[in-house]
């Protein structure tokens, strides 16, 4: 009896001690658990899934040449560069990778060096990502410029806002996580020769691996300034040399561009990732998606951040594309907008007439402070729908109109004209001395069709006008140019114009309708 007891005495402490060792081996894994979810991207997991896998339906086919080495991805919230980042994404998808290289900024972090977490995982909320530790020892123990530091990726979002989308396009990888600080051209060069080492070790030892670059491209420049910013850096990365884009970085920086903070807050990350493609034979790249915070709702146009989708490959010799081609592409540059029937209602001389009725109503309320009464002959005829929208150095300054017929239409002209001058609540009074710089554009509507649902809606010909609860707001099609995505563009039409919530346009009691436009501005002659 005595020696059964013992036994089952034994047995219990070995079963705990095992448990204890298990239990106390969890707790001291290195779990880097969520920063910003909740923040950048829901923290909700079939939120979160069904949000990326929307974004990567709506990606597309990535049109890639040759063999995907290294990738250039933004990492704001998701709202703002999901869409974007989804189209890097969407080249990885099923692909057999095993091992990505994430390189990003160090918003926390000083000094020259990188900080690497070498083991452990980080979660998400669709699950844990483990570390490449051998990979991540083996760039700490080769490289003095590469420090395990975990405290660095605490708090940053560089590196997390890429996780959720590789959990669903990838199976069974793991992650080298480094972030980088403000270091200089020669750490760079040295930084991506070590990743592209470490690229190679892992491919020859059978774990393909791929590199990626996590930075947001221009911040805080006026929308056209952040265009321009944006062209040329994304002009010098294309010609995969660093030392180009790193000339580049100084110069625009030294123009002094009102409230450009900076050309990428992953400069460096970017680099380093440019220079381990050369490495790795990366002879062409490709810009998958441009875009930048104008474009989305709640997005302010005096003050962007600009977003870019950029692979670097190794292809075959064949017919090069220019860096416009490919930017082209990625801008989705519009085509022009189908007017009411497909064929102008206005002769040219008309469309000039129409439009000097509208300059002179604007040079006259600027004196008078009143509309301009117009003559008999514009009072009569027919009722027309119509908009007038002024633009200043490509910003605009002022669009009122009516969807439905009020006035006859040499009158509507003449009162929208005045109205988009003087009575835009939000936009001062147009000056005398602002006249000069004024492209005024006048749209014809077509009547309103009403839709059973945002289905019916064709990005880049309809407007569109919704009303909720006794609320109203309409987007002309010209929008689409700066919305382009039309979840984004019924959002803003919701938030921003009729002053509902962002997805007012999915409820049952919403009142969709759609129109096209006959438009026509001075700069066309």
């Amino acid at each position: 009896m005595h020696k059964m007891k013992r036994t089952s005495t034994h047995r219990f402490f070995v079963y705990l001690l095992f448990f204890s060792i298990f239990v106390l081996s969890d707790a001291f894994a290195q779990i880097r658990h969520p920063a910003v979810a909740g923040q950048f991207y829901p923290s909700d997991p079939e939120q979160l899934s069904d949000l990326v896998n929307t974004y990567l339906e709506h990606a597309g086919k990535p049109q890639v040449e040759g063999k995907p080495i290294a990738f250039v991805v933004p990492h704001a919230g998701y709202p703002f560069s999901g869409q974007t980042a989804a189209h890097v994404y969407k080249v990885l998808y099923s692909q057999n990778v095993r091992t990505v290289i994430l390189v990003g900024t160090g918003h926390h972090l000083g000094g020259k060096d990188a900080a690497i977490y070498p083991e452990g995982a980080f979660q998400t909320p669709l699950g844990q990502v483990k570390i490449d530790s051998a990979a991540a020892f083996a760039l700490t123990k080769k490289y003095s410029f590469f420090k395990a530091n975990l405290k660095a990726h605490e708090k940053e979002h560089s590196l997390e806002t890429q996780l959720p989308f590789l959990q669903k396009v990838l199976r069974d990888f793991k992650i080298v996580p480094i972030l980088v600080g403000d270091t200089d051209l020669k750490h760079v060069l040295e930084m991506g020769r070590a990743l592209a080492e470490a690229a190679k070790e892992n491919n020859a030892s059978g774990k393909p691996t791929v590199i990626i670059a996590s930075t947001d491209l221009s911040h805080y420049p006026k929308r056209e300034d952040a265009v321009r910013v944006d062209m040329e850096t994304l002009r010098a990365m294309h010609r995969l040399d660093v030392q180009a884009s790193w000339e580049t970085d100084e110069k625009l920086m030294n123009e002094q561009i009102p409230q450009l903070a900076c050309t990428m807050c992953g400069a460096k990350a970017a680099m380093i990732v440019l220079s381990a493609a050369k490495v790795l034979g990366a002879n062409h790249t490709t810009v998958l998606k441009y875009a930048n915070s104008a474009g989305v709702p709640f997005g302010d146009p005096n003050q962007v951040v600009g977003y870019g989708a950029v692979v670097f490959s190794d292809r075959a010799a064949s017919s090069d594309h220019s860096f416009q081609e490919t930017a082209d592409k990625a801008l989705q540059l519009p085509e022009a907008h189908q007017a009411l029937a497909d064929n102008p209602t206005f002769s040219a001389q008309e469309q000039k007439a129409l439009l000097q009725i509208a300059r002179e109503t604007i040079e006259t309320g600027v004196q008078t402070g009143e509309p301009a009464g117009g003559n008999l002959e514009e009072r009569k005829g027919e009722k027309t729908a119509l908009f007038v929208t002024l633009m200043k150095k490509g910003e605009l300054r002022g669009c009122m109109g009516s969807p439905v017929p009020v006035l006859p239409l040499g009158q509507a002209v003449r009162r929208y004209a005045f109205d988009a001058a003087n009575r835009d609540p939000r936009f001062p009074r147009v000056k005398a001395d602002e006249i000069s710089q004024l492209d005024i554009e006048i749209s014809i509507l077509s009547p309103l069709e009403a839709v059973k649902n945002a289905e019916a809606i064709q990005p880049r010909r309809h407007g569109v006008l919704l009303s909720y609860h006794g609320h109203s707001g309409l987007f002309l099609p010209q929008v689409w140019d700066d919305i382009p995505d039309k979840v984004n563009f019924l959002s803003a039409l919701a938030y921003q114009k009729a002053g509902a919530p962002a997805f007012a346009w999915k409820e049952p009691d919403a009142e969709l309708y759609v129109f096209t436009v006959e438009k026509f501005k001075e700069s066309d002659f």
